[in-house]
């Protein structure tokens, strides 16, 4: 089970993501209350080598304003998808969209030595939010450990399987096939 300050965390207490449905779009919304400032987290959020550890894809590219990046899944031999840097705002907003996907990262300050992270992930249908969940639960706890410099943390694949039951019993369970497309290894759609 997943601890938080050193306890076992249970199901109930998980920060999870907010799953906001449209008749069109769907919404998957993680907030995060982090003890450091915007400029750590954006470095966190941007630095290459940060990236690989809390991006469920590589990200090839440069992120810069109308730049267009290949999201690689981490899987041997898997064909790169390509993406476009809609939004740079340093240490504030970060815009990634690939398909017809949506990625926004917002880091709003909260005095000095504290901020806000808000990701916010529209999918290319609204089916695929509930079956996401657990993977970018897993990203943005990855990516608060490397800001926080805590750096005992769960690899994205071990956390995602972490995560995987009590999103499915939170969100159901009838799209949540999407876990391979974006990089998590041994994700089976049937369980």
């Amino acid at each position: 089970m997943p601890e938080k300050n050193g306890r076992p965390e249970s199901d109930n207490n998980l920060d999870f993501g907010e799953l906001v449905r449209t008749e069109h779009r769907a919404l998957l919304r993680f907030s995060r209350q982090l003890p450091c400032s915007r400029h750590t987290v954006w470095e966190a959020l941007t630095y290459p080598s940060d990236r690989e550890a809390w991006f469920p894809a590589r990200i090839e590219g440069t992120l810069v304003r109308d730049a267009e990046i290949r999201l690689r899944d981490r899987e041997p031999g898997a064909h790169p998808r390509i993406g476009l840097v809609f939004r740079v705002a340093p240490r504030e907003m970060l815009g990634l969209m690939w398909s017809r996907a949506v990625l926004v990262l917002e880091l709003k300050a909260k005095g000095t030595r504290a901020c806000k992270l808000e990701l916010v992930w529209a999918p290319d249908n609204r089916h695929q939010a509930q079956g996401v969940g657990a993977i970018w639960h897993a990203s943005v706890d990855a990516l608060t450990c490397l800001a926080t410099n805590r750096t005992a943390y769960t690899p994205l694949t071990e956390r995602f399987e972490q995560l995987r039951a009590p999103y499915t019993a939170r969100f159901g369970a009838q799209h949540s096939s999407i876990g391979r497309s974006l990089g998590i290894r041994g994700h089976r759609p049937d369980g």
